[in-house]
């Protein structure tokens, strides 16, 4: 199955860099799918800081 990954730069609860790590794992166990990333500017919780972005993000995807 297909992932996609929002990275939240703005995010101060889950910082950029372990992000990129929790992606570059995914990668690692499931080599054969590689995780689609799309970078957002946003905090922690885009759904309330930048909604309009996020259900641009995610309506494609569904």
């Amino acid at each position: 199955m297909p992932r996609t990954y929002i990275v939240c730069t703005r995010d101060m609860a889950i910082r950029p860099g372990l992000q990129a790590k929790f992606i570059a794992e995914a990668d690692a166990a499931y080599p054969d799918n590689p995780t689609s990333v799309v970078t957002l500017d946003a905090s922690h919780s885009p759904f309330l800081s930048k909604p309009g972005e996020l259900a641009d993000i995610l309506i494609p995807l569904g």
